[in-house]
């Protein structure tokens, strides 16, 4: 995925977001991916998040930077 303006960004995708209340975040790396998730779940105080297991946050160590800072990550495939 590039910036909200690149060519492999779907045309209305962010638009889209926006209109139903999602907050959409850009990073440029995994580390970056990383810290925003920790900065959003750190931001409404929480110490545990359930999370979709995918490849993607596998790939990234999604779930061992967030117990880095102290938050549990429980995984759902639902």
């Amino acid at each position: 995925m590039g910036t909200p303006d690149s060519p492999e960004v779907p045309a209305g995708a962010v638009d889209g977001r926006r209109l139903a209340a999602s907050i959409v975040h850009w990073a440029r790396d995994a580390a970056e991916a990383c810290a925003i998730v920790a900065e959003v779940a750190k931001a409404h105080e929480v110490d545990e998040v359930v999370k979709v297991k995918s490849m993607a946050t596998a790939e990234i160590e999604l779930n061992e930077r967030l117990a880095e800072h102290g938050i549990a990550a429980w995984e759902t495939d639902l």
